[in-house]
């Protein structure tokens, strides 16, 4: 009776090593040369990311990918090289100032020099930029870029005098 039930069970085991491939290793991929990453930004930074922290002052941080400012910002970093570099902001003017204040400026200075400021006389999207002048655009300098924002939103609660909606700010290679 033991072999009764062999002969199946053989016959089983057969067919499903019939069906089953010999498994042979696939050919070893190579991995591709490792590219260097996209030159960073070392003097440039979104309010969303956790450095903006230790490089802007006046601006109220949230989670989010804006963050207002007071009317009064600066952004410090000390640059890694000497070159042709730009000044740049990226913001949004808020449609509630706009209809409470009117035209909002910004006032531009970098180390006490007078860059070309900007008036703004819709809600929406703005960048603004300007050369870092050579004589400062040099290698191990910090630089702070002052901006002042104004006429302020005043807001209700807390009379916080707020600017402009931050995206990003800094220094990038021209």
């Amino acid at each position: 009776m033991a072999r009764a039930w062999a002969g199946p069970g053989l016959l089983l085991v057969l067919l499903l090593c019939g069906c089953v491939r010999s498994w042979e290793p696939l050919p070893t991929q190579h991995a591709a040369p490792t590219a260097k990453d996209p030159e960073a930004r070392p003097c440039f930074a979104a309010t969303a990311e956790p450095r903006a922290k230790g490089l802007f002052r006046g601006v109220l941080f949230g989670s989010e990918t804006q963050s207002w400012t007071l009317d009064d910002v600066e952004f410090t970093c000390t640059l890694p090289e000497g070159g042709a570099w730009d000044a740049v902001l990226q913001f949004e003017v808020a449609s509630a100032t706009i209809d409470k204040t009117g035209p909002v400026t910004l006032e531009m200075t970098l180390e006490g020099a007078r860059l070309e400021g900007l008036r703004c006389t819709r809600a929406g999207r703005y960048e603004w930029r300007a050369a870092v002048p050579a004589e400062l655009a040099q290698a191990g300098r910090a630089l702070t870029l002052q901006t002042k924002i104004g006429p302020p939103f005043v807001a209700e609660g807390d009379s916080a005098r707020l600017g402009v909606l931050l995206s990003a700010g800094g220094y990038l290679r021209r």
